[in-house]
């Protein structure tokens, strides 16, 4: 089955996710690299997808009107937030993640100080 035909997890731009849960607890971060895009416990429709990885790699490449399809479920990102400052950002996430489906974050510079968020509906 190829990535493109796949509905579970997490697919775009051509590409397939699985998805595993992180907490972010006691200072837990994301693999460098993973295979995996994450569901953050404490938001339950928002994710990570860390920068280095295919995931983070591929998601930089959506636009607004691209589509997502989240375990069978295909949602289209509808704003992108770039260039937040990670640490004084959960309001903004918080608050976002009430307004849409799904979120996803991945660093925008390579000290993680930065994220982007990809919003889709």
């Amino acid at each position: 089955m190829s990535a493109t035909s796949r509905t579970d997890g997490m697919n775009f731009a051509g590409q397939h996710f699985d998805i595993q849960a992180f907490s972010g607890i006691n200072g837990e971060k994301t693999p460098s690299w993973t295979s995996y895009v994450f569901q953050w416990t404490q938001l339950p429709n928002y994710y990570l997808a860390e920068a280095a990885s295919q995931a983070g790699i591929s998601l930089k490449s959506l636009t607004v009107g691209s589509p997502i399809v989240l375990n069978g479920r295909t949602l289209h990102i509808t704003q992108i937030l770039s260039n937040m400052d990670r640490l004084n950002s959960y309001s903004t996430v918080a608050s976002m993640s009430g307004q849409h489906a799904l979120g996803i974050q991945t660093c925008a510079n390579s000290t993680g100080s930065l994220i982007n968020t990809y919003w889709a509906d």
